[in-house]
């Protein structure tokens, strides 16, 4: 657990020179502070940051985010119970620098105690309908992290498209992706996912079923359900995933082990919305009338 504070903490301190130096460098100024002279009785020349407990790898719903800054008399502390406060504490650091016209960086004595009120703060991306670069997924965690919101809720497949890429049913992109170069590999999500840690941010993928599934019929008809009209068997992936086939158990079961592995968060959201029974039925009443 050590190890991952110290890395943790590490980064994001770099991080927040970092955004200390793109204030220095740039052209944000307080002009409202222009109007009159600052009174500066100190030199500020470092931060001291304390975490006092443990936390796992991975921030989860249960992370503590509570943090305290106190400034005053030319020191400046930052205290945290763990380290996804610490992080908050960062970014609240540096936004409480400003820049003057005379080049300097400033910040106000303050004394600033801060808990998020909602622990769930999240952001839904939906990748199937609209295939969204990986690139642009971490400036979405980038921008999520300035905000403190802690929570990517990644809608990753759809019936529109199947972008991730798995390596136990691999054809479930193949066929349901809207191409072979816009998918999810495995290496794609452990940056992403790796990312996000660093920035106290979980990752929550969801993989809608039993309906909205039929990118997941088009490498895999086996699994849906086939759909009657008037007795006759329509043809195509229609219906929603089979309940009634110990086959689609067994798929769902390795798929999402795998899932489990990739994602290493404690939830996987199952969607189960708009799930149209229309094809069960005609499915049993079909039987029944056999």
């Amino acid at each position: 657990m050590e190890k991952y504070l110290k890395y943790i903490l590490r980064y994001s301190v770099e991080e927040s020179y970092s955004a200390l130096d793109n204030i220095m460098n740039g052209s944000r100024t307080n002009h409202a502070q222009n109007r009159n002279a600052i009174s500066c009785d100190f030199h500020l020349d470092h931060l001291d940051v304390s975490v006092y407990g443990n936390c796992g790898g991975y921030p989860n719903e249960y992370s503590t985010e509570t943090y305290s800054i106190n400034i005053n008399n030319g020191k400046a502390e930052l205290s945290a119970p763990e380290v996804w406060g610490a992080l908050r504490g960062l970014e609240t650091f540096s936004q409480l620098v400003f820049k003057q016209t005379d080049g300097k960086l400033y910040i106000r004595e303050t004394l600033v105690k801060d808990y998020p009120r909602f622990q769930h703060r999240g952001v839904l991306i939906d990748t199937a309908r609209h295939y969204i670069f990986k690139e642009v997924l971490l400036d979405v965690l980038e921008s999520m992290a300035q905000n403190k919101l802690n929570v990517l809720h990644w809608h990753i497949v759809d019936d529109n498209s199947f972008p991730y890429q798995s390596e136990v049913h691999p054809k479930l992109s193949q066929k349901g992706a809207f191409h072979q170069t816009l998918v999810y590999t495995q290496n794609d999500i452990a940056e992403i996912i790796e990312y996000a840690r660093l920035r106290g941010i979980r990752v929550i993928p969801e993989f809608d079923t039993p309906g909205h599934t039929f990118s997941w019929g088009l490498g895999h008809p086996e699994i849906k359900t086939k759909c009657y009209e008037n007795g006759k068997l329509l043809f195509g992936p229609l219906g929603p995933l089979d309940p009634s086939k110990n086959t689609t158990y067994e798929f769902l079961r390795s798929l999402f082990r795998e899932i489990f592995h990739v994602f290493p968060d404690n939830y996987t959201h199952l969607g189960g919305d708009e799930v149209h029974t229309i094809c069960w039925l005609a499915l049993c009443t079909v039987r029944l009338g056999r």
